[in-house]
């Protein structure tokens, strides 16, 4: 069976990585869940939005993000695929994980956070424990194109899927490789099909009309 993704929500009406894109792309039937991106702030607080920097998506001019308590996080407004300021603001995790107890679909999570600067065995035992609090153990799958985050997921029992870019194949002489890889779309396919035995192949980010047996999991982004 192939596992549709919608790439940071239903973004086509609401700002990307919104709790209201969220709320249309888990609503979707025709989707089997939806992809956001994992970032926290400086008193610890797990969000989802996918920038470095916050000019792109937000009121703000601020190049760092890094910095921000989410108190300060959640003064910003996203903007839409405009680029208009909408009142929206940037979601926690949590909000994330209350509001997919009613969709039970699911949810995946990729990780942002540069793993040589945060301790990834705490991130992701820190992320469980949200997890788990709110019942979604069996609805996560993480993703992330640090490598780093593979071990401590295999070890608190969270499904991974290794990221991998056009510009990242080394990543693949890791002599240990998930059973998830999810690979860019401009990878070249005789290089994709070459871990078909691995395990579960991904593809990132296609097109609505994009099917493919060879993939699994298929993240797409909704014009």
């Amino acid at each position: 069976m192939t596992i549709n993704i919608i790439h940071r929500g239903n973004f086509t009406k609401y700002p990307e990585n919104s709790i209201m894109a969220f709320k249309e792309g888990l609503a979707n039937n025709n989707y089997q869940g939806i992809e956001t991106d994992i970032q926290i702030s400086s008193d610890n607080i797990f969000y989802c939005f996918h920038d470095d920097t916050l000019e792109r998506m937000t009121d703000s001019n601020d190049i760092h993000i890094y910095d921000k308590s989410f108190f300060q996080i959640r003064q910003y407004n996203l903007k839409n695929k405009s680029g208009d300021v909408t009142k929206y603001k940037i979601p926690t995790l949590k909000s994330l994980l209350i509001l997919n107890q009613f969709y039970k679909k699911i949810l995946n999570l990729e990780i942002k956070i540069n793993p040589m600067i945060y301790n990834p065995n705490k991130i992701i035992v820190d992320i469980k424990k949200e997890i788990l609090k709110y019942g979604m153990e069996n609805y996560v799958v993480i993703s992330s194109f640090y490598y780093e985050y593979y071990f401590p997921c295999m070890k608190n029992n969270l499904k991974f899927g290794l990221l991998v870019s056009e510009d990242d194949l080394d990543i693949l002489k890791n002599s240990l490789l998930p059973k998830i890889i999810i690979f860019d779309k401009n990878i070249d396919i005789k290089i994709i099909k070459k871990y078909s035995e691995n395990g579960v192949l991904g593809i990132y980010t296609v097109n609505e009309q994009f099917n493919d047996p060879l993939f699994k999991i298929i993240i797409k982004d909704i014009e």
